[in-house]
């Protein structure tokens, strides 16, 4: 996924006045982030792949439409449950990579609506 060129095209349907096919654009975007948390799962810890799902996500958060985000929050919460805490503590100790991936992998947290709990998992805000 191109994240400028798709800004672009979006920001000249916006200037033009364009009416956007909402429920196919969703579908469709839905169906890459999807598949991109998939391989996040797979491998979580390139920081370059965290640090682009926060652009797609911030993208997709900034559509005139919802992007239904749930199988990409449950895939975060999977890997927050399964790497973070070893990840924050290489951190702590002062590794440069652990602390990328960490800020990374938190702040694609928040853009999915979700937080670094004080317990022991992640869940989505609601109201």
């Amino acid at each position: 996924m191109d994240l400028d060129l798709a800004k672009k095209l979006l920001e000249e349907a916006r200037s033009a006045g364009i009416t956007l096919d909402a429920t196919t654009l969703e579908y469709t975007l839905r169906l890459t982030i999807e598949r991109l948390f998939e391989q996040l799962e797979k491998d979580p810890k390139e920081v370059a792949r965290v640090e682009r799902l926060e652009g797609i996500i911030e993208m997709a958060r900034s559509l005139p439409f919802e992007v239904v985000l749930w199988t990409a929050q449950n895939v975060w919460s999977t890997v927050y449950k399964s790497l973070y805490q070893e990840w924050a503590r290489r951190d702590a100790e002062g590794n440069p990579d652990a602390h990328s991936w960490v800020q990374h992998f938190q702040a694609l947290g928040e853009k999915l609506q979700l937080r670094i709990p004080n317990g022991v998992q992640a869940f989505a805000h609601t109201g």
